[in-house]
């Protein structure tokens, strides 16, 4: 094979890959949002965030308006097979990380943490 054609095949390998790469980011993004379109509906029943995100599938304690089904089914695992890391800073502010293919904090390419910050929804105010 000549110098081009090893040239070409190396660009289908790596634009295969970075394509890749890339699609699990976009997922990580998608499901970052979903898990936040949840986290929205238990802030709107519970007046707060969950303290763990496996309160999106069972019901706490303290929490009497929630469901009547669960708002996830199950908390799922990011593109990589990894588990979500979740953060309530307060009770309308919260973290939503994927640590990347490489299951670690910080990197580049792959290995780049995808992070949702978000709050909770304002909720409208009673009537006097």
């Amino acid at each position: 094979m000549n110098i081009f054609g090893k040239a070409l095949l190396a660009f289908f390998i790596f634009g295969a890959q970075l394509s890749a790469t890339e699609s699990k980011s976009d997922a990580a993004k998608e499901m970052a949002a979903e898990i936040s379109k949840s986290l929205d509906l238990y802030f709107i029943d519970c007046q707060e965030l969950p303290r763990k995100l496996q309160d999106l599938s069972v019901q706490p304690a303290n929490c009497k308006y929630w469901g009547p089904d669960a708002y996830i089914k199950t908390v799922p695992q990011d593109p990589w097979s990894h588990p979500w890391k979740y953060k309530r800073k307060d009770p309308k502010h919260f973290e939503l990380r994927s640590l990347g293919a490489d299951g670690k904090e910080g990197g580049e390419g792959e290995n780049m943490d995808v992070i949702l910050e978000g709050s909770a929804p304002e909720l409208p105010k009673p009537k006097k």
